[in-house]
């Protein structure tokens, strides 16, 4: 059995807002990961998405799909009229566009982060997988990838949760993932989707921070951390202002 916090990820792709009776969300059921925007188109029914979640009083996180072609400006710009959380990060989702065939480079992906964090004034998150993340972020430094939290997709058999310890990334740092995306393949909770015909699956997600997840969500998200070169600049400016030896 899988102890660790259940939660689901949702969005436009699997109903409308009012497709969803949050009435029926089981009590197990301890955060939502809402999908509000692809490229530069924002969900309308974003705000409704967050209000049936904080209704029934669950944590979230929003994320966000880019496209390879749109400029990361014009897509953040509209990502950031959507809702934002106040418990967890928000997730640039890092994966292939099935229709374009196309996937963000690294330098792309930065830049979202860093539009997301300077308007934002906190630490943004990457959605993706291992295989990923090895092919086609080896350009990224450590550091900049470990600025970032992460939310990790590893699936087992299908109509099953993978129960698995997450696998790692190849220089990610394990006290930087805080979900594990555990199935796509498992069937929705009766009467939650109320879409005729209803979809035959429901993501599952399952929460991996080092801490508890009350504890995480009761911390502020921190601003992303300055570049190592920052901060010792910054050092070496205090120290000179204070006349302290460094040598």
């Amino acid at each position: 059995m899988d102890t660790r916090p259940l939660g689901i990820d949702i969005g436009y792709f699997s109903g409308k807002a009012s497709e969803y009776n949050w009435a029926k969300l089981p009590a197990e059921v301890r955060f939502v990961l809402p999908g509000l925007g692809w490229g530069t188109w924002a969900d309308p029914d974003g705000p409704a998405f967050v209000a049936g979640i904080e209704g029934v009083h669950r944590f979230w996180a929003s994320w966000f799909f880019p496209y390879a072609h749109m400029a990361p400006r014009d897509q953040v710009a509209a990502w950031l009229k959507q809702p934002r959380p106040t418990h967890f990060p928000i997730f640039v989702d890092y994966e292939r566009s099935r229709y374009y065939g196309t996937i963000p480079s690294a330098s792309h992906l930065l830049e979202c982060w860093h539009r997301l964090e300077d308007a934002t004034g906190e630490a943004a998150g990457g959605y993706s997988r291992k295989n990923l993340i090895d092919a086609n972020l080896a350009t990224m430094s450590t550091e900049d990838l470990n600025l970032r939290w992460w939310w990790l997709a590893q699936y087992g058999p299908t109509g099953a949760e993978d129960t698995r310890a997450i696998i790692l990334p190849l220089r990610i740092r394990r006290d930087r993932v805080l979900f594990h995306q555990t199935s796509d393949t498992v069937p929705p909770f009766p009467g939650f989707l109320t879409h005729v015909p209803p979809p035959d699956h429901l993501d599952r997600d399952r929460w991996v921070g080092v801490m508890p997840i009350e504890q995480f969500a009761g911390i502020p998200n921190p601003p992303v951390p300055l570049p190592l070169e920052d901060r010792v600049f910054r050092l070496e400016q205090e120290a000179i202002a204070h006349d302290w030896v460094l040598s």
